[in-house]
């Protein structure tokens, strides 16, 4: 198992990840050798402090056995500090492989406990500081990009908002979990973002969320509509939003759109937030910038409030609504 930080893995002498994925089983069988034979405690920490619970990013069986069926050593998440629990978390939401969110999932289940309310900044990281609900909108994004199932993402993000998050929470940016949403960081022309709108507009209407109330109060503390991470991250655009509402505010249409700017008499064209971290400069607070880019098209996407949630009706409203 390796850690997915490219840091981590320079500390770790590793040079590159396995070219092919092995088995879950054999894996499974790996750490089950290991932990009965006594040398291998999933709890151990590592140089870097991080334990093979931080790090594993592989199928879901193996991580099931070290948190539920191995006995030779005992992972209770009730004798974690709250910091233990927020590192956790937070490492287990910043990966996106395939079954990533299940992995978290399964902690949650099994008795993890982070703080779900409040912002706050994992011993690892220096430069964000948001709630584990921002990251699991960013998941939500990657998954859709990368054509994974959105439904382990999308059970975490509603044990969050049961468990009191907040919808309307500010990162240290000044960005809510619509940001992460809005900021499209696979391909800005790619035909997927429309579900990642979808599905965060039907998940809170589905969790009894008054969507008209939730944008009025989005458009609110995004000044003119502005998108911040893309804002802050692309220096030469402004992405905007807007919100619409039709037959008595039972139909929510949000568009989104980039506007350029010019820079020092140049033009440049705003669009892909790409994933790629090698490479592109840095602001003083550590976010990437990516300068010359693709331009991102308009989109429209509009959901009707229905009584019960028509999954025919918001399919076809998103195949006529997205330009």
């Amino acid at each position: 198992m390796t850690s997915n930080l490219l840091k981590k893995r320079k500390e770790l002498s590793i040079s590159q990840l396995p070219s092919s994925r092995l088995s879950s089983s054999r894996v499974q069988d790996t750490i089950r050798v290991l932990v009965e034979h006594g040398s291998y405690d999933p709890l151990d920490q590592s140089r870097t402090g991080w334990s093979a619970l931080h790090e594993y990013s592989g199928p879901l069986q193996p991580f099931r056995y070290m948190i539920e069926q191995q006995e030779a050593f005992c992972i209770d998440f009730d004798h974690f500090t709250i910091e233990e629990h927020n590192d956790l978390a937070w490492s287990l939401a910043d990966q996106y492989g395939e079954s990533s969110a299940e992995l978290l999932l399964l902690a949650l289940n099994n008795g993890l406990k982070p703080n779900m309310i409040d912002p706050f900044k994992p011993a690892w990281n220096r430069y964000r500081s948001s709630t584990l609900l921002h990251i699991e909108a960013q998941r939500l994004d990657r998954y859709v990009h990368a054509g994974y199932s959105l439904d382990s993402s999308l059970q975490v993000i509603r044990k969050y908002i049961e468990t009191g998050s907040n919808v309307h929470s500010r990162d240290s940016f000044g960005s809510t979990p619509l940001d992460d949403i809005l900021s499209y960081k696979g391909f800005d022309d790619s035909p997927q973002k429309k579900v990642v709108i979808l599905e965060w507009m039907q998940l809170l209407h589905g969790l009894k969320v008054d969507l008209g109330e939730y944008f009025r109060e989005e458009e609110r503390i995004h000044d003119s509509g502005s998108v911040i991470h893309v804002k802050y991250h692309r220096p030469t655009v402004d992405r905007k939003f807007g919100i619409a509402y039709e037959n008595n505010s039972r139909k929510i249409t949000i568009s989104v759109t980039d506007v350029m700017k010019i820079e020092q008499g140049e033009c440049r064209l705003p669009g892909t937030w790409v994933d790629e971290r090698g490479g592109f400069e840095r602001d003083t607070l550590g976010r990437y910038i990516c300068r010359d880019v693709d331009p991102c098209l308009h989109c429209c996407v509009s959901f009707e409030l229905l009584d019960a949630v028509d999954h025919s009706a918001i399919e076809e409203a998103s195949e006529h609504d997205i330009l």
